[in-house]
């Protein structure tokens, strides 16, 4: 975790954030985002396991809720790859 809020225009992004799976955004500031699915994969399946495991954590320290995990994933077999947007934190 970083020591500096890396953006100052968004109170949703600072280094005590959980830092969500798969959306491309760096909200605990620490220099890369959760599961960025623009990044290269070695499978076609790791980005998957990577939200998943991601999701399973924060779900169990009580940070989002599963259904925004369960959106999340199912969004990953979605034809345009798109990521929910809808409210996920608690």
């Amino acid at each position: 975790m970083a020591d500096v809020d890396c953006d100052d225009t968004d109170p949703a992004i600072n280094p005590a954030a959980p830092d969500l799976p798969g959306n491309s955004l760096d909200e605990d500031c620490d220099g890369a985002p959760a599961c960025d699915p623009a990044a290269a994969w070695r499978t076609p399946g790791a980005l998957r396991a990577c939200v998943a495991t991601t999701c399973a954590r924060l779900v169990a320290a009580g940070t989002v809720d599963a259904a925004f995990c369960a959106r999340l994933q199912q969004s990953l077999t979605a034809a345009d790859g798109s990521f929910p947007e809808a409210s996920h934190r608690r």
